[in-house]
């Protein structure tokens, strides 16, 4: 499944790539994203006030499992693709330094291929894909949970490139 769909996610990753944005700007980003998941029939949602941050959801029944996926880019951190080493395509813009283009996108494949696996098993269970904004020095999150985002959600799965593993829960 994930080899048959596998283009629609480069593509979205490489069209976040090419149009970096900074915390609570990914208007591009949350655009293609949005429209990637609405392509694979996730019935998407907005957020109150928040113009860069979505719900997509699919399948039914519990549990409800959230999957986390952050656009945003670093400021001064463009780079052209495939080259290896510094190459900005514009001095000082924005760019994906934490490959959030590919973290979001993963996150977005992800989900429909749970979605899909649950679907072919009649197996019940809702998938919640929420887009993100500012997980760069903005807190994104904390303003998606005051607006009641992840209210129903029985658990989150992020996942994220650092020096260690671990699993966290409140």
């Amino acid at each position: 499944l994930s080899e048959q769909y596998k283009g629609i996610f480069e593509e979205c990753a490489n069209q976040i790539w090419s149009t970096p944005e900074l915390n609570f700007t990914e208007h591009k980003s949350h655009e293609a994203a949005k429209k990637c998941m609405e392509d694979l029939g996730f019935e998407v949602s907005m957020l109150p006030d928040m113009d860069t941050a979505f719900i997509a959801t699919a399948g039914h029944g519990s549990p409800v499992i959230g999957i986390l996926g952050e656009l945003d880019a670093l400021p001064g951190l463009s780079q052209k693709a495939d080259c290896d080493h510094l190459d900005p395509v514009e001095s000082g813009a924005p760019g994906h330094g934490c490959g959030h283009n590919l973290l979001g996108c993963g996150g977005m494949e992800c989900a429909y291929i749970l979605w899909k696996y649950l679907e072919e098993n009649n197996m019940e269970g809702t998938i919640k894909y929420f887009s993100c904004p500012a997980e760069e020095g903005g807190v994104g999150k904390l303003y998606m949970i005051h607006r009641g985002a992840f209210d129903d959600v029985d658990f989150c799965v992020n996942w994220h490139p650092g020096a260690g593993f671990g699993i966290t829960h409140d």
